[in-house]
């Protein structure tokens, strides 16, 4: 009964390649380009993944499932979510840079007026 199971459950989650059944999470992949022409790809194979990069050429780097999860989480929790506040980081660092701008130039131009008013004041009517 077990054997049966495991083979009609296979035959469902498995991915079918060369006649073979292969892990689910097996050909998976991404390909990512960056402006200066370098480029990552992420290719899956069973359970581990490689990470190929370069520019040319390329470094391969097979990556275990518990490194996997520890990069994953270092990108979304770590670096997306603490680290930039989902983007909003640098837009509330934009806007406070923004403030203090507008109140250096308003106190600028309040020590100006009132420069000019000490002048006018010693130079009399």
């Amino acid at each position: 009964m077990r054997a049966s199971i495991a083979r009609w459950l296979s035959k469902r989650i498995g991915i079918e390649k060369d006649g073979l059944i292969r892990p689910p999470t097996s050909n998976l992949g991404i390909r990512l380009r960056e402006p200066d022409e370098s480029e990552l790809v992420l290719l899956s194979e069973g359970d581990s993944f490689d990470l190929i990069a370069g520019k040319g050429e390329f470094t391969v780097i097979q990556v275990t499932p518990k490194t996997a999860m520890k990069l994953a989480w270092f990108i979304l929790w770590r670096w997306w979510v603490l680290g930039t506040w989902m983007g909003w980081k640098t837009s509330a660092w934009n806007w406070c840079v923004d403030v203090h701008l507008e109140e250096t130039e308003l106190r600028r131009s309040e020590q100006r007026a009132k420069q000019q008013r000490a002048i006018q004041k010693r130079q009399g009517p």
